[in-house]
């Protein structure tokens, strides 16, 4: 079996998904969206034992609170902690996340905020998944920055949608264009708190990058937009700003930042 959508089988577990791990190794495509159940115990075994996955989509799998390929050193220390964050997300299920017809083609208080676990630092992971190309976690309610750190070995991803992951801040986005500056399509809908920083960080080290999403992220300004759009990102062809009412297009300045970015 090369393709496994088990999208909306709402009531597809951990059992069920030990066990797609464990013996459809040959899988290519799977897309698991809106299982709700899945943990991190049965999503890091997909993601470790199919070393051909070409795309990978955990779409509103709101438990995860990392996606892992090929480190397992700290496996028992990972699954407590995944289960018991996914135990307390149980009450989101009905978190509402709204589709995007690109993927779906291929197919958002900090004092309160749970710490990550030490087990998240200093990874080193040797990936099974050299061929991943697109990679859709939108939703996953439960993702922190420092999930960016399992995806620093992903040679080919060119697609990588982390929307309306709550949680995730700048320091997310620092990390990924360190690792992934190859990416060609990026999707941050719905990230509330992200800066202007985010924006400096993908101009600078991601010049390759062909489409942009940064819908409804409510902190970013007319100039840090210009600055994207003028000096390094110059390969840039799609942007999408929807809802970002925040930004002072007052005297034209919104037109001016267009035509400067060409």
């Amino acid at each position: 079996l090369r393709v496994l959508d088990v999208s909306q089988v709402n009531q597809l577990d951990d059992t069920a998904g030990v066990a797609i791990g464990t013996h459809l190794t040959k899988l290519e495509v799977f897309h698991s969206r809106d299982c709700h159940k899945m943990t991190n115990r049965s999503v890091d075994l997909i993601t470790r034992n199919c070393c051909g996955l070409i795309q990978g989509t955990f779409w509103g799998c709101i438990r995860l609170t990392h996606v892992c390929f090929g480190d397992d050193a700290d496996d028992g220390r990972q699954q407590h902690h995944a289960e018991k964050d996914g135990d307390a997300a149980a009450t989101l299920v009905d978190g509402g996340a709204v589709g995007n017809s690109t993927l779906r083609s291929t197919t958002t208080n900090p004092a309160t905020m749970p710490r990550p676990s030490s087990s998240f630092t200093n990874i080193h992971n040797t990936s099974p998944a050299k061929n991943l190309t697109l990679l859709n976690l939108w939703g996953c309610h439960n993702l922190t920055d420092a999930a960016a750190l399992r995806l620093a070995n992903l040679p080919r991803l060119r697609s990588l949608c982390v929307s309306e992951c709550h949680r995730l801040t700048d320091k997310f986005v620092m990390e990924v264009t360190k690792s992934l500056n190859q990416l060609l399509h990026l999707q941050l809908r719905y990230l509330r708190r992200i800066t202007d920083a985010s924006l400096e960080y993908i101009s600078h080290r991601m010049s390759g990058l062909y489409s942009l999403d940064v819908s409804f992220c409510t902190k970013l300004t007319v100039v840090g937009l210009t600055r994207l759009l003028t000096e390094k990102c110059t390969s840039l062809s799609e942007l999408r700003l929807y809802s970002c009412r925040q930004l002072d297009v007052e005297g034209g300045s919104l037109m001016m930042m267009m035509n400067n970015g060409g």
